[in-house]
């Protein structure tokens, strides 16, 4: 995402809104991006009531709304990542799926692979897809997430960073996710790899503590 720093920046990111939002249509944003909270607000209302047909009819509504703030704006990944968590927690996974694919899509054009929420995204894409029985793609995200999480902690251990909790417990249960999709496959031999590969990572956490 967009990031500027330092007066100069704030200088800038002013000339650019004034120069493409109008009064009008910067209000009409404010409008659409108060629409889509209140459609938020309405979701979790009736989730807690357990109306949850209610419900998923108001987080579609927030995610329509947020639709025309632009393909790129922060409350329609937020109104994305809240109808796939949803979608999840009932047990619609290809619904979540799809939801997820969209907000991963947005994030990566937006952020670094290494991004801690781009991580998120692509983990909770692959439980969808792993739930659905898309196993091969779920293992390729899971794989993916791994790598990255492994180059993290290369990245931090070079840098002589002393504490790597985080670091370590993030390979640790990428690996434990390698391993339980893997099983799901039926692929036992490769999982108990992975799963062995996890005790050691989890080892070196104790020593360390």
């Amino acid at each position: 995402m967009l990031r500027f720093k330092g007066n100069h920046g704030l200088v800038l990111l002013s000339s650019l809104l004034m120069c493409t939002i109008t009064v009008p249509a910067a209000h009409a944003q404010g409008a659409q991006g108060s629409s889509v909270e209140s459609f938020q607000a309405q979701g979790r209302a009736y989730e807690e009531l357990g109306k949850y047909n209610e419900a998923e009819r108001a987080y579609t509504e927030s995610v329509r709304e947020a639709e025309k703030l632009g393909s790129q704006n922060p409350k329609l990944i937020s109104a994305l990542d809240l109808m796939g968590h949803f979608c999840y927690d009932r047990g619609d996974f290809g619904k979540s799926a799809q939801y997820y694919r969209r907000e991963l899509d947005i994030v990566s054009r937006l952020t670094r692979p290494e991004d801690k929420f781009m991580i998120e995204v692509t983990r909770n894409l692959a439980k969808s897809l792993m739930y659905q029985g898309q196993l091969n793609e779920s293992e390729d995200l899971y794989r993916r997430v791994l790598e990255t999480n492994q180059r993290i902690l290369q990245k931090a251990e070079e840098r002589n960073q002393r504490n790597l909790v985080n670091e370590r417990g993030a390979v640790a249960t990428s690996l434990d996710d390698m391993a339980f999709c893997l099983r799901q496959a039926g692929s036992l031999g490769q999982a108990s790899v992975y799963e062995k590969q996890a005790v050691r990572v989890r080892s070196q956490l104790m020593e360390s503590n």
